[in-house]
């Protein structure tokens, strides 16, 4: 590690890893990409997500770092299987950085919780992408900590209830039991919201800070975004 730029994506589900093996083609491979997320491969995600039947009962982060490595040859990959739950965790990885890209990944808003707190107090560089989305839309939502201040406004900001709710989104179906009831609008907007955050990724390493938010239904998509660079 010790490196000039890294990439952090928290979660590996339906969103996490399609942006994973996509970063894993598109990044030059003097960037780093850590992958964290304590889940372990079940059924259901074989079809829906980056995953084989090889992997079932491995830690998803784990079977998606061993893919990159022994498919691609990638060795700038690393996995971390546990759940985020205090900012530490991303500290002890941000550290390494002079910019480091974070995108959360996850379905539940203790977890944007954490990510949020982690940006507000860290000493590093943080382009930080939030990504949600339903059963037919979706939002990414995009903020920049440059150790000063932060431009953009977090998703707390905009939603009340990543700051109430306790429990995470669990009155709602997971992505992955949406898919399981045939649902295949909810695969469409997993890859969209995917799609969108490696533009944005794309756009920042080429020295342009977008913030904001994109927002995303069906075939439409709108843009509420700032432009800088660095």
């Amino acid at each position: 590690m010790d490196n000039h730029k890294g990439v952090i994506i928290v979660g590996g589900g339906g969103i996490g890893s399609s942006l994973f093996q996509d970063l894993c083609r598109f990044l030059p491979h003097t960037i780093d990409i850590h992958l964290m997320d304590g889940d372990t491969v079940e059924g259901k995600n074989i079809q829906r997500q980056m995953y084989s039947r090889r992997d079932l009962g491995s830690n998803k982060a784990e079977a998606l770092a061993a893919k990159a490595t022994t498919a691609l040859g990638l060795d700038r990959v690393y996995f971390h299987p546990h759940y985020l739950s205090a900012p530490r965790q991303l500290q002890r990885i941000a550290k390494h950085y002079r910019q480091a890209i974070l995108v959360g990944a996850v379905d539940n808003h203790p977890a944007r919780r954490v990510l949020e707190a982690f940006v507000r107090q860290s000493a590093e560089k943080i382009y930080y992408i939030d990504c949600a989305n339903e059963e037919q839309r979706g939002e990414v939502v995009v903020v920049y900590g440059d150790r000063t201040e932060v431009s953009g406004y977090f998703r707390s900001e905009l939603d009340p209830s990543v700051v109430t709710d306790k429990q995470g989104d669990r009155m709602h179906p997971s992505c992955a039991q949406q898919l399981d009831d045939g649902n295949l609008q909810t695969l469409f907007t997993n890859r969209k919201a995917a799609i969108i955050t490696l533009e944005l990724i794309s756009a920042f390493l080429h020295g342009e800070i977008r913030v904001g938010m994109v927002y995303f239904k069906e075939c439409q998509v709108r843009r509420w975004m700032s432009v800088s660079g660095f």
